[in-house]
């Protein structure tokens, strides 16, 4: 992720929080080309969370 790219996503996160009628955006990618992360592993149950 370059400067700019930050900064466009930073302004949208930011137009996102100011307006009381949104509650979601959605990300998506251009060109043919989008990337995600894999997916998070699920959190093991710790002994301490189990009742």
């Amino acid at each position: 992720m370059d400067h700019e790219v930050a900064a466009r996503l930073a302004s949208a996160s930011d137009q996102l929080d100011a307006d009381p009628e949104l509650s979601a955006g959605v990300l998506t990618g251009a060109g043919g080309v989008f990337s995600r992360l894999p997916p998070s592993p699920r959190p093991t149950p710790r002994s301490s969370d189990q009742p």
